[in-house]
């Protein structure tokens, strides 16, 4: 269906965050008579997924599913139109439609957007845009977008003149909500114990910035995650997320940071637009089901994101906190006093924790982080049935020390012997080329050792070298003189963390 629009300029937004982004769409900007394709998409059968998800909203062991997604294949050649600019550049404008939902989705896949390009997608009402996605995001694979309020949903692709009919991209997916936010938050409001308006981890400590919002399985169901600290300090953006929360591919999840303020509930708008699109899995504990993943990004500084410590071995404490983000809303914690007891879950074994009645687990607990009382990273939430306001039953959770001989060649490269690590908040990142002297590594090309060496105030925190394939080859903390020898000819890369921030540089390894 093509229909006429006048668009004209009615707003502009702010940053928008790692899509961290500033502008607003070319049509907003120009009086425009624009010809639109809408394409359509019947409502779903909301009755019978409200039946199918009964079956999981007690135990609370999969992502907590609020849409349904329709697999679409549309792109820039069978769908949507185009709109030739006075200067010779173009639009392409596709506006989807999703009958009777609340929000609508899009998991896009071969996004190739050439230099100068830009992409952005947006409500009805203009009042929710995301973007634009820039070259800097092409990928070959899926990436999810957040949830756009109302039922129509518009993509717009601007392509400059001189690189004309060099853009692509496909939508694979829509998802259209078929649950409310705002009903979802106003039975739980009055019981839950939500961190906005708590004074133990609201003011006095930074561990919820670790706790990690999670839209998953092509924009269908959420889940919680955790960023976690590793011994070299280097800001790798490692999470935690049950393998049973991978339900599409890795580079199609969304992670949300932030997301304390109940105002965001209903809206984008006014709100932290603090996301990071897709990770690779870095292993997963079979045994388990745990699965340690990278980001693609790191969350940006000014995002106040923590990656959390970690504690393995005896755990004497009676006092543990799980921060988890129910139904995929603010975040919320539940309070749990006692020691673990083993719980029998089909063939498998947990570690248990009964409810106390202050807060709860929910459907999209699935992944969250277990605390002790000295707020280190223990356990992942898998499952349960506790209750807000009632006393009783049990939460289930995998330590982190059951899957720690998969974990610890990643979260603790240093091979520390100690059973904590603190938690860390990352300096800001600064770019280093190889032409600046913010941080000198001679020799390059080098074949025994190298120094690393900056202003008399500089000072080295840690330092890892990564092969070509990304691979970790060895880490070295509070030191600026490397051993190199053990490694084969090749290119490597060096990330330090220093008193200046985080520095990548190229290292050359030559054997004499």
């Amino acid at each position: 269906m093509k229909i006429a629009l006048m668009v004209l300029m009615l707003c502009s937004l702010e940053g928008f965050a790692q899509l961290e982004r500033t502008g607003t769409p070319v049509s907003w900007n120009q009086e425009l008579v624009l010809t639109i394709e809408n394409e359509w998409l019947g409502e779903a059968n909301v009755p019978i997924l409200l039946q199918e998800d009964e079956a999981t909203l007690e135990d609370r062991s999969v992502p907590y599913r609020f849409a349904y997604a329709k697999a679409v294949n549309w792109n820039m050649e069978n769908s949507g139109s185009w709109t030739n600019l006075a200067n010779g550049d173009r639009l392409w404008i596709l506006g989807i439609t999703y009958e009777g939902a609340q929000s609508v989705s899009v998991t896009l896949g071969q996004l190739n957007m050439p230099k100068g390009g830009r992409l952005y997608l947006y409500s009805d009402n203009h009042l929710e845009c995301i973007g634009p996605l820039t070259e800097t995001d092409n990928s070959t694979q899926s990436i999810t977008l957040p949830h756009v309020q109302g039922v129509t949903l518009f993509v717009e692709y601007y392509e400059p003149r001189q690189y004309r009919g060099e853009g692509s991209l496909a939508v694979s997916f829509v998802a259209g909500a078929y649950r409310s936010s705002v009903q979802d938050f106003e039975p739980l409001q009055a019981c839950n114990e939500w961190i906005y308006d708590d004074e133990l981890f609201a003011t006095s400590s930074p561990i919820q910035s670790s706790v990690v919002h999670v839209l998953t399985d092509y924009g269908q169901r959420y889940a919680t995650a955790v960023m976690v600290n590793n011994s070299a300090n280097d800001g790798r953006p490692y999470v935690i997320l049950p393998a049973q929360a991978l339900m599409a591919e890795p580079s199609s999840l969304l992670f949300r940071f932030g997301f304390t303020n109940p105002h965001c509930i209903e809206s984008l708008e006014s709100c932290d637009f603090q996301f990071v699109s897709g990770a690779e899995v870095v292993v997963v504990d079979q045994n388990k089901g745990l699965a340690l993943l990278e980001l693609n990004k790191a969350p940006l500084s000014n995002w106040d994101a923590y990656y959390a410590g970690w504690h393995i071995g005896d755990h004497m404490e009676t006092n543990h906190y799980c921060i988890q983000h129910p139904k995929g809303l603010v975040k919320s914690y539940s309070h749990y006093v006692g020691e673990y007891m083993p719980v029998l879950q089909g063939s498998d074994v947990f570690m248990g924790l009964a409810g106390l009645g202050h807060g709860q687990s929910d459907g999209g607990s699935i992944g969250s982080p277990l605390f002790d009382e000295d707020l280190d990273l223990v356990g992942i939430f898998v499952g349960g049935n506790t209750r807000c306001g009632i006393p009783g039953g049990i939460d289930r959770f995998i330590l982190l020390e059951e899957a720690w001989s998969a974990f610890a060649p990643f979260l603790n490269p240093l091979q520390q012997a100690s059973e904590r690590l603190p938690g860390m908040e990352l300096p800001d990142p600064i770019e280093v080329t190889e032409e600046t002297d913010d941080l000198l590594v001679y020799p390059n090309p080098a074949s025994e050792f190298v120094l690393l060496a900056g202003g008399p105030d500089l000072k080295v925190y840690s330092v890892c070298i990564y092969n070509s394939t990304g691979r970790m080859e060895q880490c070295l903390s509070g030191q600026s003189k490397i051993d190199v020898s053990t490694l084969n000819e090749g290119v490597y890369t060096i990330r330090a963390i220093t008193s200046a921030g985080a520095v990548s540089k190229t290292l050359m390894v030559t054997k004499k």
